[in-house]
């Protein structure tokens, strides 16, 4: 079961910001939003006109009727009326011990001012668990110029407003500071990026996540967000369509981490395969490699059919092993080919330029090949030996990858990199160690008893690890 998240915030009729961007926000990372309104307004994205706020007693009565019924641990605040107003929240949210973030927002994107005695909330931060502002509400909130941390309270600086370091928030916890540097690429400003972030971190907190994986992670996804259009109201989603867009230049493409687990299915039976591809989407999976390779035609084309209408429910991304015709019939997002399949220089010619393909190598010959084929990802391995595969190549193990990955490095051969073949758990961190992109499995999950713990903690290991995503 998902767990539940609540955002207080003002409802903004356009969806950019407010209670519907945080909702929003809430369904794609994967947490079941609740939204409690704080105040109507009248905007939209370029434009805010006025507001009504919402007294204490409205917004505690929908609290009530809430939390009488569920469990909630994390609660993201937005606008409210004052900071009277805010102290009752919190100290009624404390209460049911639920953890608060507070993005306290001083003025909208439009330059509606909200909260006309900001200095008044520092009485109320030792009961929030982190804050989120830019540096002029801090200053404003703080009294202070320069940012310490505190023993009360987490604070997560927003770098978007800065000139000399756009983009680079800084994150204050346990008397520690960590930076996170902006992706790079083309970002474009965004009605609501304030809410989306605090949300966004409020979500991945309540998955699991410590605070500074959840802001690692919320800064990605508002990125997403930021770079999806160059209009003021952002596209949420998980992101099928900046895939594309970024695998065509061949870069990496594994800034999100759903991106870096790829499941290649099992079964003795179609059906299995399809148990087995549900299984690993409701578990947090988000990359699908459909292998049927001893099935007849119409039996892949029917089992790929069904495969992909589960992916796009989970905004998944589905290819399919080898046939490429079949892709091309069902429109499959992409095919890997295997050193006997077709060369990936004639599938594109059939697939066209937006098409994943992906390719396996074994040796540093089989990657030159590849990358002059213009694939988009390279499947390499096996690290050990598997079962799942007949004709297995030489096994490379941790050796194999270090001489392989150091020699792309030497050669500066971006692309990513994908390990496969007979990955454990305990594997993967000594793995990226070598610098691959991402690890391709099958049995890992299929035999897992907890997949969705399973792949909650590789996600985790590929933030923690010595790897930039950001």
């Amino acid at each position: 079961m998902r767990p539940i998240v609540i955002s207080i915030a003002g409802f903004d009729p356009s969806g950019g910001a407010g209670i519907l961007a945080d909702i929003k926000t809430f369904e794609q990372i994967g947490v079941t939003g609740f939204g409690v309104c704080s105040a109507i307004t009248y905007q939209r994205e370029d434009f805010f006109d006025n507001l009504e706020w919402l007294p204490w007693k409205k917004i505690k009565k929908q609290l009530d009727i809430l939390l009488e019924k569920h469990q909630v641990e994390y609660c993201k605040i937005g606008i409210i009326k004052n900071t009277k107003t805010l102290k009752k929240t919190c100290r009624y949210l404390n209460k049911k011990d639920i953890k608060i973030i507070y993005d306290p927002v001083v003025s909208s994107s439009t330059g509606f001012e909200f909260n006309s005695d900001p200095e008044s909330i520092q009485k109320t931060l030792d009961k929030i668990y982190l804050l989120t502002p830019n540096k002029i509400e801090y200053r404003l909130i703080s009294g202070k110029k320069k940012i310490t941390s505190s023993k009360h309270y987490n604070i997560l600086l927003k770098g978007g407003h800065n000139k000399k370091n756009k983009g680079v928030d800084k994150l204050y916890e346990n008397k520690k500071k960590t930076t996170l540097f902006p992706r790079k690429g083309n970002h474009y400003p965004k009605h609501g990026s304030g809410c989306i972030l605090s949300s966004a971190i409020t979500a991945y907190l309540a998955l699991g996540n410590d605070l500074k994986t959840a802001c690692i992670k919320g800064k990605e996804y508002t990125a997403d967000v930021l770079k999806s259009n160059s209009g003021l109201l952002g596209y949420h989603h998980s992101n099928v369509d900046s895939f594309y867009s970024i695998t065509k230049k061949n870069k990496n493409i594994f800034s999100n981490v759903d991106y870096k687990i790829q499941y290649i299915s099992q079964g003795d039976i179609p059906e299995e395969h399809l148990q087995n591809i549900k299984r690993a989407l409701d578990s947090g999976c988000k990359w699908i490699q459909l292998r049927l390779k001893d099935s007849n035609r119409n039996s892949i084309k029917s089992t790929a059919k069904v495969a992909i209408k589960l992916c796009k429910k989970h905004n998944a991304i589905f290819i399919l092993n080898d046939h490429v015709g079949i892709a091309k019939e069902i429109k499959a997002h992409g095919v890997h080919l295997g050193k006997q399949d077709m060369h990936p220089s004639d599938a594109r010619k059939i697939l066209g330029k937006k098409t994943i393909i992906g390719g396996t190598a074994n040796t540093w010959e089989d990657i030159e090949r590849l990358i002059a084929a213009k694939v988009n990802y390279i499947g390499l391995g096996p690290f050990r030996f598997t079962n799942t595969k007949k004709n297995l190549s030489p096994i490379l193990g941790l050796k194999g990858y270090r001489e392989i990955m150091d020699k792309m490095k030497n050669e500066k051969k971006p692309i990513p990199v994908f390990a496969i073949g007979g990955i454990v758990e305990n594997d993967i961190y000594d793995l990226l160690k070598t610098d691959i992109s991402g690890i391709a499995v099958s049995g890992l999950i299929t035999k897992s008893k907890n997949p969705e713990q399973l792949i909650h903690n590789i996600k985790n290991l590929f933030h923690h690890a010595e790897v930039s995503f950001i």
